[in-house]
């Protein structure tokens, strides 16, 4: 009979990542081509494993497998073992913000991004591991890039009108914003240093490319991996944000002004953002 901590988190996020194919592969590729014959490699936040067992697919002669979760914990052992892959990936139970590692390591592996690293870890989870980052040491993720735009998206549903912050998932095809602006960088952060600055604040002039209404914000991000591939989102990574605002009926070459800020990481409460004329 299985007992319940053999199973991944019951919010089964590690399992979605898992499933994502399109993620999973472009992540499969980038370690291939980046990590180095016998990397000292840590992982955070580990989830199903499935990329530490990447590592030493790829060459790495060992791997600090980072987890917080007791539950991942428990599977993981499983999995690694069951798969062969015990002797060479060590599981470490800590905060991927705080843990210590037992040594330096040659190559960081951490997936804590959430679209516009609004929520998650990924910034305070990166500035604590590069401590234990040799000096020509890699990440996976190299940079990322956040991205603006305005657009209409669709916000009534059964005849009933939801004027929220919410994501656009990429297979929903019938949800997807129409766009009446170019993308528009708010910032790009690169991962192998210690992003001091977290707190995020711009002013921006947009143009409008086409007549017609917007009602929201629609942030994106680029990940940029240490192999230089790029990657946008899927179904379980990074997809897009809809911000609503007041809806605006717009014409071409109409120039209006975006003001967003928040905590890198810091979650939604701290998120301000405005368009006027």
């Amino acid at each position: 009979m299985s007992k319940i901590n053999e199973y991944w988190s019951m919010n089964e996020g590690a399992f979605a990542c898992l499933h994502d194919s399109k993620r999973t592969r472009a992540f499969r590729k980038a370690i291939r081509n980046s990590l180095k014959k016998n990397d000292v490699v840590v992982e955070l936040g580990a989830g199903t494993g499935i990329l530490s067992m990447f590592a030493v697919d790829a060459g790495a002669s060992k791997v600090y497998a980072v987890e917080l979760d007791q539950a991942n914990i428990h599977t993981l052992e499983k999995v690694f073992q069951e798969n062969g892959y015990s002797e060479k990936i060590k599981i470490i139970q800590g905060d991927a913000t705080t843990v210590e590692l037992p040594e330096k390591v040659d190559y960081v592996i951490c997936e804590m991004i959430a679209t516009g690293l609004i929520e998650e870890l990924q910034v305070p989870a990166m500035n604590n591991i590069l401590r234990f980052l040799k000096p020509d040491g890699q990440t996976l993720l190299s940079e990322y890039h956040i991205l603006a735009e305005l657009v209409f998206s669709k916000a009534t549903f059964y005849n009933k009108k939801f004027n929220i912050i919410r994501y656009e998932l990429p297979e929903m095809h019938d949800m997807r914003s129409e766009s009446f602006s170019k993308k528009t960088e708010l910032a790009k952060l690169k991962f192998n240093k210690t992003i001091k600055n977290t707190y995020l604040s711009k002013k921006l002039s947009i143009e409008i490319l086409s007549t017609g209404t917007i009602n929201a914000i629609r942030i994106q991000g680029l990940t940029i991996f240490a192999d230089q591939t790029t990657f946008q989102n899927s179904t379980a990574y990074d997809f897009p944000i809809i911000l609503p605002i007041e809806s605006m009926d717009v014409q071409k070459g109409d120039i209006l002004k975006l003001s967003i800020s928040y905590t890198l990481c810091g979650g939604a409460s701290a998120l301000k953002y405005k368009v006027s004329t």
